[in-house]
């Protein structure tokens, strides 16, 4: 049937579409997130301090942290005198927080200028993950 001014009526059909494929579940797992550092020389204890509440106030504002602890090590013997632990949904948060413009401007005004060394561990705390030894 042609409509006025001879153009065919559209006719809305329903279309049976197949539900759109569900990507495998992928298992979360939690991340710890442990950094040491050495200090600079001219690093005192209020500066430590002011590092520690630095840490907390800018690295706390990025999203994919879970939780975060800081802190000064009690041994003053120790070269590792500082460290930053954090937990994280999974590696790809913690990559996204380590590309954060919020990381970056925190590494280089503060663990940059008051650093000498550091060393990263990440441990998997999934405690749904069969462990040999636990």
């Amino acid at each position: 049937m042609v409509g006025s001014f001879g153009i065919r009526p559209v006719t809305r059909r329903r279309i049976a579409l197949d539900p759109p494929p569900v990507a495998p579940k992928l298992r979360s797992v939690m991340l710890y997130h442990i950094v040491l550092f050495k200090l600079k020389p001219e690093v005192t204890p209020e500066k430590l301090e002011q590092m520690m509440r630095q840490t907390r106030a800018r690295l706390l504002k990025i999203s994919e942290v879970l939780s975060l602890k800081c802190g000064k090590n009690i041994d003053p013997a120790s070269e590792w005198a500082f460290f930053i632990a954090m937990d994280f949904e999974s590696s790809e948060k913690l990559a996204l927080y380590q590309e954060s413009a919020i990381h970056r401007k925190y590494v280089d005004d503060i663990i940059r200028t008051n650093t000498t060394d550091r060393m990263v561990v990440d441990f998997e705390t999934d405690p749904g993950k069969n462990v040999q030894f636990s």
